[in-house]
């Protein structure tokens, strides 16, 4: 591990020790990192998103859950007459369609973890739900930070209880309402959520972790379901790139307080009235006969996909972090191709972006180079290499002043170093790097005094086991990793650019394939790479965002001198199919009517 431990483990908020809290990048030998964390929450029954956010956070190396605080839920007088809010909430309760809310126990769970009881329910205050001696009880337990699962904010000295401050979930442009209704009711295409960090070491607010969601539109539980399930993961990321050091990027610190970059339309929004709700159900109609009819007749994203190369210049430790606001460039292919897999290499002023170039009707890829000299004009892509095979993930790199490239051609059977004898053009093979291996994404680099290449295997499911082979120079001979394959996860493992540094960690990134293929980036920390060993950690994900022109999905990034490039994904429209749609239209109401 690259990160150091407290001088006193567990102190409390009077022994904060270094600029960003708990943890910092600098290794020290022996020392284990731990991060005290503690959970604000209505009950140890949990909506099924919740208990999985805590779970996940149990699951981080060198986190302790160290403090469950229990708050019951202010008492709102519950008014006359009928409350179609209220009906509509309790009718979605019955109904069950949604698994995210689904009640969860944790009392085995989390039965050996202290709790502390507070009596919030007759103080609708926040500020007002602890006493002080229920923040001096919190405070003793020494935590680093406090996750916050109500929906009601923190103030006053809670603020203070922890270094890392309290981490609450916040729909930033709808505060106060109900989760997910109003995106919903005002017909908003997205809905956003964020990771709010409130007080700590700083006093300072910021913004952890932040997404658009597309909207359900037919159903606002459905929406809060997908939002809050679709963020479960976010504590336990932000908890594992605190101890490796990311706190500065983690929480956009800064000497004044960081807003909601989209701040509410009208703060604050609450219930809706009965005439709010009336209108809202004749939408929620409206939405659901929109929704069949699309189904049904209609188009959608669901062709073949489509790939374009994105450039940011954001820092690889804000794009780890998954904060940045860095502005993005699009290269977008002509039509009838693609453009995906970048990699870049900077020579002088210009700057070389080699892709693969993957032709539609003729279901082949050619390697080509785009060029920049500012990254605000580019030339037109050429292609640069071009066999009877389909080539892709064009892994350049310079070695003794000489430009190499192993592109992916496993229909070839073989794993092939070329070498340009006029940069960026002639690329010839020099060769063989593996012989009878159909190698997809070889990556190929140096570490120390070695050559390493990371490499999945073509004919032995290419997105679970990965192999690992070393060589003293990149043109061989290669030797195989004795502990091949050297790693094995379902739909995780297959390389997605080349391992970089970033604050001394060596990280390797890797496509999950899980979801769809493509589907976002794993961040692993190799911890050990030897001739004898090896070993990674996650460390986090980069996703797609939901606002990009190609949301669906990224499978490759690397880290240039000044700039990050990576693909990213859409799916191309196509029209449905009546009858498929109709029969699983079908099925789906024999199944909610119990009659399959």
């Amino acid at each position: 591990m690259t990160v150091r431990e407290r001088v006193s483990p567990g102190a409390g908020a009077d022994d904060w020790s270094g600029a960003t809290g708990a943890v910092a990048p600098a290794p020290l030998a022996g020392m284990r990192p731990r991060l005290r964390a503690g959970v604000i929450c209505e009950g140890i029954t949990l909506p099924f998103w919740q208990a999985e956010a805590i779970e996940q956070l149990r699951r981080v190396e060198g986190v302790e859950l160290a403090l469950v605080v229990l708050v019951a839920r202010p008492e709102v007088p519950a008014g006359s007459g009928l409350s179609l809010w209220r009906w509509h909430t309790q009718v979605s309760a019955r109904l069950r369609t949604q698994p995210a809310m689904e009640p969860v126990d944790l009392s085995e769970a989390v039965r050996a973890v202290p709790r502390l009881t507070c009596d919030g329910s007759s103080n609708a205050e926040p500020a007002r739900a602890f006493s002080e001696r229920d923040i001096e009880t919190i405070r003793r337990h020494r935590l680093d930070f406090v996750l916050n699962l109500r929906r009601e904010t923190i103030a006053g000295g809670m603020l203070e209880v922890a270094p890392h401050g309290i981490w609450s979930f916040r729909f930033p442009r709808y505060e106060g309402g109900p989760a997910g209704f109003w995106e919903v009711y005002r017909g908003d295409p997205l809905s956003g959520l964020i990771l709010h960090r409130s007080g700590g070491q700083r006093d300072v607010d910021a913004v952890i972790r932040e997404a658009q969601f597309k909207t359900v539109a037919d159903s606002d539980s459905g929406n809060c379901a997908h939002v809050m399930m679709s963020s479960a993961t976010w504590p336990a990321l932000t908890a594992r790139l605190l101890l490796q050091g990311f706190a500065d990027e983690v929480f956009r610190l800064s000497s004044s307080p960081v807003a909601p970059s989209s701040p509410p339309v009208a703060p604050p929004y609450g219930q809706p009235t009965n005439l709010q709700m009336a209108v809202h159900l004749g939408r929620l109609t409206r939405n659901i006969a929109l929704k069949h009819t699309s189904d049904l007749f209609g188009r959608s994203e669901s062709g073949p996909d489509d790939w374009a190369i994105g450039i940011t210049t954001a820092p690889m430790t804000a794009v780890i972090a998954g904060n940045s606001d860095a502005p993005i460039t699009w290269l977008c292919a002509p039509a009838g191709h693609y453009y995906a897999d970048p990699f870049v290499i900077t020579r002088g002023a210009t700057t070389y972006i080699f892709v693969e170039d993957y032709a539609r009707t003729e279901k082949k890829g050619r390697i080509a180079v785009i060029e920049t000299d500012d990254f605000r004009t580019f030339t037109a892509a050429r292609t640069v290499l071009d066999r009877p095979f389909h080539l892709s993930y064009p892994c350049v790199f310079v070695h003794d002043d000489r430009y190499y490239c192993v592109p992916e051609q496993h229909r070839s059977g073989e794993v092939a170093l070329y070498e340009a004898e006029d940069f960026p053009r002639g690329w010839v093979k020099r060769a063989t790097l593996l012989q009878g291996f159909p190698g997809v994404d070889p990556t190929v680099f140096q570490h120390l005094d070695r050559w390493w290449m990371f490499v999945t295997n073509r004919s032995n499911d290419d997105v679970t086991h990965l192999y690992l082979f070393f060589a003293d120079t990149p043109l061989g001979p290669w030797t195989a990793h004795h502990t091949n394959p050297v790693r094995s996860d379902k739909h995780k493992v297959r390389p997605a650019g080349m391992p970089f540094q970033v604050n001394g960690l060596l990280v390797r990134p890797a496509q999950d394939c899980s979801r769809t293929y493509g589907g976002r980036i794993e961040l692993h920390q190799i911890t050990s790479l030897t001739t004898t060993d090896f070993e990674e950690q996650f460390l986090g994900v980069v996703e797609p965002r939901q606002e990009w022109p190609f949301a669906a999905g990224l499978h490759t990034i690397n880290d240039a001198q000044s700039v990050r490039v990576f693909d990213a994904k859409r799916r191309l429209m196509v029209k449905h199919s009546f009858r498929k749609a109709a029969r699983r239209k079908l099925r789906t109401a024999l199944m909610a009517a119990g009659l399959r």
